[in-house]
């Protein structure tokens, strides 16, 4: 596999080979560390929109949080200021053109060589604490949103089970209801059902009644026919008796 380097990496070995040997090392440590603090630091910046120093996160009261809560809030914001300065960034790079000039004045060579160190090693210690801070925020932020998610799906639940019960409650009022509305029905008809059976026994007792009436009406009609048949019948032989 062919390996391709990027265009830093390509810049730190050009620098490293134009360097003296004695000078690599610590320059190249400092350039490197304050490329990457300066990226991490802007990145972070950018992201979260967060102070120069990350405060840490309270966990516990104590001495040492006390003492941590003081540096984070006002000693470290400045020396994270300071490596995180463009200037400072161009001033450590252009040492390189004095350590080159004055490579034979050992001490001026020794003192820029502390100062690389130091900065080096505080570089380093800086984009460490980031991202251990940053570690933590994320780990906190994920607990977070995992904490928020399950209480999100608990209530989807409580409320799915609330929609449930409710379905339920008012299937269970429809068939009451259609239960009651069957029984009134029930009730109407046979309501009805006794009312047609009195007016029919009505109307046939009347009917009954209109029909002895009216054979009553007859008999005393043929009764009357016939004693007028009897009478005419009398007067008819008296009439004819005469006539003798």
């Amino acid at each position: 596999m062919q390996y391709r380097m990027s265009r830093s990496q390509m810049i730190n070995v050009t620098l490293m080979w134009r360097v003296p040997i004695f000078l690599r090392s610590p320059l190249l440590a400092v350039v490197v560390s304050c490329h990457q603090s300066y990226r991490f630091v802007a990145r972070s910046a950018a992201m979260s929109e967060m102070p120069s120093v990350p405060l840490m996160e309270q966990t516990s009261e104590g001495p040492l949080q006390r003492v941590n809560e003081f540096l984070d809030k006002y000693v470290l914001p400045y020396p994270v200021k300071y490596l995180t300065n463009r200037v400072t960034i161009l001033a450590t790079l252009g040492l390189l053109l004095p350590l080159i000039v004055f490579a034979n004045v050992t001490v001026f060579v020794l003192a820029a060589n502390s100062y690389l160190n130091v900065m080096s090693v505080v570089v380093s210690s800086t984009v460490l604490l980031y991202s251990t801070l940053s570690e933590a925020r994320d780990r906190a932020a994920a607990a977070r949103r995992e904490e928020i998610a399950k209480r999100h799906q608990a209530e989807v639940e409580q409320r799915a089970q609330q929609d449930h019960e409710l379905i339920e409650e008012i299937h269970q009022h429809l068939d009451e209801v259609r239960s009651q509305l069957k029984l009134e029905v029930e009730e109407s008809l046979k309501r009805i059902q006794s009312l047609l059976m009195d007016r029919i026994t009505t109307f046939q007792d009347m009917h009954q009644a209109n029909t002895q009436n009216v054979i009553a009406s007859n008999e005393i009609q043929n009764t009357e026919i016939a004693a007028i048949r009897q009478i005419v019948d009398e007067l008819y032989k008296r009439s004819s008796d005469e006539q003798q």
